[in-house]
Formats: C-alpha cells, structure tokens, sequence
C-alpha cells in the first residue's frame, strides 16, 4: 500500500443546490442537458453511491427568494442513512429552528448572521459541534459585515470565532465556487495556519489531482471538501473521488 492510500482520508460532501424545490440532476457524461429532481432523492442516489456526507444549500434563501424548507425536510425522510449539512442565509432564530427541524445533522451559520455577533455566539454555546460557521471570502478579504467589520482580515475574524467555541469552519472562495477553476489552495493554507478547528473547503474543485492535493493538507487540520460543479457534470464520479480522497 502506498504512503498516499495510508494518508488519512478527506470527507467528500457532494452539494446538493436547492431552488425551487428542486435540485439539478446529475448529467450523464457528455449530456448538457438540464433536468431537475427531488433533493431527496439526489440525496439518496448520493447515498447509495457511498456518500457519507451531503452539503444542502437553500439557494432561495441566500439570495433572499423565499426558501425551501419543506424540500429539505423530506430529505431526511428519505434518505436517513446519510449525513445533512445544511446551509442557506442561517441567521437568526427563525432559520436555525427551521434549519434544525429538516433534521440536519450540521448546521452552518451564512457569514451574514456575523451581524449579529451575540447570537452567533449564543447558538454556539448552545449546539456547539451541531454548528459550523461560513467563511465567505473574496480576494483574501471576508466577504462579510459584522465583526469583520466590512473587510478585517481573516487571522482576526478566526481569532474570535476560536474564543467562543467555534467547532468548524466552511471555507468558501467565492471568486472560485462553480467555476472549475481549481481550489484556492493558498487560502485554504492560511486558514489552516490560523485555527485548529476542523476546515471544510468549498469553491473551484475541477479534477480528482485537485483532490489529491486537498487530501495531503488534512494532517494540517483540512477536514472535507464541498464538491459541486465536477461531480453534477461527472468530470469525475462520486467513486472515483472517494477512491482519491479516502473519505
């Protein structure tokens, strides 16, 4: 067995964008053609494909759209034996209660709810692994008001999150998410230089060397990586990419 296969493994969360009630289905190979199923039932495909992990976003509910609770809901009705990482404009109340009763097994707090320092730190005393925080950035800047304060810079924003018992991170290049252009590897080291938390990394994942190299900063503290585009376009498949990553 090689050093690589003995490398601790990289959690995979295929995306699962939710709008409209729907999600994309994933193409076949060569197939541009756009179709849309339940997220439930994505979820469960995901599954039975050996996800351990699926990362849920309400679409509707970042952009300020409406939301789509009720979609989100049946997934854990249908696809019990998976994981639920759900994001989507998570800030105050009202969207966590909703967010933790589609039975989530993971929450993840949107950058946004930072205006809101007090609550933010409140829910994570109170659900503390049950919470991850978003960190939104663009061009090495948080894309974010709030603590950071329209442009801090992340060793700062990270700093506090750390005093209050943040459990995990979601990292997001923004200038890199959907675009296949290959994850922002210089960012996610920083990141990793400056909390020992758990990182997750989401945003410009095109090819399974891309994989390969996330998977080589997980002794670093580089937990999983949110893959989207690639595997909806099958670039590569869920097998080959859990055959990389370990995970």
């Amino acid at each position: 067995m090689s050093d690589f296969n003995r490398a601790p493994g990289l959690t995979l969360f295929p995306a699962v964008p939710v709008i409209g009630g729907k999600t994309e289905r994933v193409c076949p190979a060569g197939d541009g053609t756009k179709t849309f199923v339940d997220p439930a039932e994505a979820t469960a495909q995901w599954a039975r494909n050996g996800a351990r992990w699926v990362h849920v976003v309400d679409q509707d509910a970042a952009f300020r759209r409406g939301n789509n609770r009720a979609a989100i809901k049946r997934i854990h009705k249908l696809a019990r034996s998976i994981s639920v990482q759900v994001s989507g404009r998570i800030v105050d109340e009202d969207s966590l209660e909703a967010a933790l009763d589609s039975g989530a097994t993971r929450i993840v707090l949107s950058t946004a709810a930072w205006e809101n320092p007090e609550w933010v730190a409140n829910v994570i005393a109170r659900l503390g692994e049950q919470v991850a925080v978003a960190l939104d950035v663009r061009d090495n800047v948080l894309a974010s008001r709030g603590w950071t304060d329209g442009g801090q810079n992340l060793g700062s924003a990270i700093e506090r999150l750390d005093a209050i018992g943040c459990c995990r991170y979601v990292i997001t290049d923004v200038t890199r998410d959907g675009t296949l252009a290959g994850p922002n590897l210089e960012l996610i080291r920083e990141i990793l230089d400056h909390t020992h938390r758990p990182v997750i990394t989401a945003g410009g994942i095109a090819s399974l060397d891309d994989l390969a190299e996330l998977r080589e900063l997980v002794p670093r503290g580089l937990e999983g990586a949110i893959v989207g585009r690639a595997l909806q376009r099958q670039v590569f498949s869920l097998a080959e990419a859990l055959d990389v990553a370990g995970g």
